[in-house]
């Protein structure tokens, strides 16, 4: 059982440091609808059932607690941004603020960026109606030359979709050219 697991964990390694090395394959989720990652099917359990037969999978614990809280809205002042040019392995840093414009407190659950080279943290606490919260991204640019966008989608009991998706984008010039 251990040797499975290293196993998994070294292919699941290799198939995400192959995925963020493309610097100009388009972004987004890599699932398709109704299809769970691999780290979101290992949250959500076993999904076959004691037939053999496939179970509609699971949905992953931070999509269930953001489904299941009372909603609210959300204002973020902007959902993009794009940093130009920059050279070959700056570090982009850019921070998405939003309100809570409900009437009950706003948790965001998880923020979960298309590729491992774009890191998200955010205000873990509640946000209470009227006051502001922030979504802070790092982008690592090097060896990622040419036009970038990259995703961030974040989950929280947002009113009529609990999945915002924010997005940073620009060029990243080789390091000679500027």
């Amino acid at each position: 059982m251990k040797k499975i697991l290293i196993v998994l964990f070294s292919v699941l390694l290799a198939v995400s440091l192959v995925s963020c090395s493309e610097s100009n394959a388009p972004e987004g989720d890599n699932t398709t609808p109704g299809q769970e990652n691999v780290d979101d099917a290992a949250a959500a359990g076993d999904a076959t059932q004691a037939t053999g037969a496939p179970a509609a999978p699971k949905k992953p614990g931070y999509q269930q607690q953001a489904e299941a809280m009372a909603k609210t809205n959300v204002n973020f002042s902007s959902e993009e941004y794009d940093f130009g040019q920059v050279k070959d392995g700056e570090i982009v840093r850019h921070t998405f603020k939003f309100t809570n414009t409900g009437s009950n407190p706003l948790v965001v659950q998880r923020a979960k960026a298309s590729c491992g080279c774009t890191v998200p943290t955010w205000t873990k606490e509640p946000v209470q109606p009227g006051e502001t919260g922030e979504i802070a991204v790092e982008f690592n640019s090097k060896n990622k030359a040419g036009m970038q966008t990259k995703t961030i989608t974040v989950t929280g009991n947002f009113d009529g979709n609990i999945n915002k998706v924010l997005r940073i984008k620009g060029e990243v010039l080789p390091a000679s050219d500027k």
